[in-house]
């Protein structure tokens, strides 16, 4: 008896060991824009080159089964106003699509050009979701007496390495390598719990190609679950109501 339950025992833990992934534990992690049936208002600073330059942006995000629509559409500044960013997920199909207001037109993001950053936002297409990433394998580290996950993804020439709280399931830093040279830093500030979603509402970028960083910030006032399934609809971009 004592001789099965220690193999029963044994087996639990091995199995239990390598059930854990480096792909379970990015995807159960709170990340950036990684919220169900939200919309919220982000406002931004940009700076760089004795400039300083702000901007403000509407979110919204619907998710059903093994499909959802991200939808980031500009207020602010003049010149990109009603600008729009969206990035539909069908099981394993993505599609991102663009509106420019200046051209009354929406066309299609093509693959190549996914790892390129959304409107000087910092992030790109490709860090919005994880598919067709190759994760290398999950990596356990401790920084200044903190656990975490250390989590490696490549895409093509990108590299992305995720720092995750074992604690708390969420991103602290991400790392961002481009041929293998670090091209930017993304620090996690604040995360509140909103529902059922950990949502981060304070985060900066560190662009150390461009020699400039960005702060980003929720206006926690604006964040609703009242939200248009027309808003998602990709021949409606250019309903813009600001």
């Amino acid at each position: 008896m004592k001789k099965l339950l220690a193999a029963s025992l044994l087996t639990f833990t091995y199995s239990s060991a390598f059930a854990i992934s480096a792909e379970s534990v990015y995807k159960s992690s709170a990340k950036l824009f990684a919220f169900d049936n939200l919309s919220f208002t982000v406002n931004s600073t940009i700076e760089g080159n004795d400039s300083q330059k702000k901007r403000s942006f509407m979110v919204a995000k619907k998710t059903s089964d093994n499909a959802y629509s991200l939808l980031i559409r500009f207020k602010q500044p003049r010149n990109i106003k009603c600008t729009a960013v969206l990035v539909n997920k069908k099981e394993k199909q993505t599609t991102n699509y663009i509106y420019f207001p200046a051209l009354k037109r929406t066309r299609v993001v093509a693959k190549k050009d996914t790892n390129r950053e959304i409107f000087g936002l910092g992030i790109s297409y490709a860090e919005l979701n994880s598919q067709n990433d190759i994760f290398e394998k999950l990596e356990e580290v401790t920084v200044d007496k903190d656990e975490y996950y250390k989590i490696t993804k490549l895409k093509q020439k990108m590299k992305y390495v995720y720092f995750i709280n074992k604690k708390s399931s969420s991103i602290d830093k991400i790392l961002t390598y481009k041929n293998n040279l670090l091209v930017k830093e993304i620090f996690i500030h604040k995360i509140i719990q909103k529902g059922t979603n950990s949502l981060i509402t304070q985060w900066s970028i560190n662009d150390l190609k461009k020699s400039k960083k960005l702060y980003y910030s929720i206006d926690e006032k604006t964040i609703t679950a009242n939200i248009k399934p027309s808003m998602f609809y990709k021949n409606r971009l250019n309903k813009c109501t600001f």
